[in-house]
């Protein structure tokens, strides 16, 4: 079987997404401090499966997470069903774009973790997101973006990375071979992956 989508667009990828990035975050500890700090409502953008957003709940904050997929929020929702009922009370998920979103309140603290803003391609969209996140923050609010830096060496190289190896939600085999290619120009890196699946009964698929 073979498809091509996008992480945000495939039901799939959204359901492996916490069985493939599996490497330590030490980005955690530093939200939950600003959270406690900040002890106003928090705003996450591309909050995905909740690996932040959860967490902030558990400590006691009040949490809106904001994702433009579908699959990634179901995934957190029944994450948050495994909660206890107060955590659970804490969290709104919202299905949005992160570069045009209205919401009806305003925020101590505004996240964009894990390198998600990058996912906007434009210096338009880029513009409007951070426009939208000034919209609604608090007149002494913080917003923290993640971005990576841009190793350049790594960049020219273009190659295929080593394949990652892990076990599915199904206790399926997984090889994911990723190729990463960067366009100068356009100073955009595209990463397409390929996956290739055995699952328990041993048929291998791709």
């Amino acid at each position: 079987m073979t498809s091509e989508l996008s992480r945000y667009q495939d039901p799939w990828t959204a359901e492996q997404y916490d069985f493939q990035v599996t490497w330590p975050n030490p980005d955690l500890p530093l939200y939950l401090e600003m959270a406690r700090e900040s002890t106003r409502p928090v705003l996450e953008l591309a909050c995905g499966t909740g690996r932040v957003l959860v967490p902030l709940a558990r400590q006691g904050a009040a949490v809106t997470g904001l994702d433009i997929s579908p699959h990634m929020l179901s995934v957190a929702r029944r994450k948050l069903a495994a909660q206890p009922v107060e955590v659970q009370a804490r969290v709104t998920l919202v299905e949005a774009d992160m570069s045009r979103f209205a919401l009806p309140h305003a925020y101590g603290l505004i996240l964009i973790p894990f390198r998600s803003f990058q996912a906007l391609l434009t210096r338009a969209e880029q513009r409007r997101c951070l426009e939208c996140c000034a919209r609604h923050l608090l007149p002494d609010g913080r917003l923290v973006i993640n971005v990576f830096h841009p190793w350049l060496s790594k960049l020219a190289a273009q190659k295929s990375a080593e394949p990652q190896e892990y076990t599915g939600p199904d206790g399926e085999a997984v090889t994911a071979i990723s190729r990463t290619e960067f366009d100068f120009a356009q100073q955009m890196l595209t990463s397409r992956i390929t996956y290739e699946i055995t699952p328990a009964n041993g048929e291998k698929q791709s």
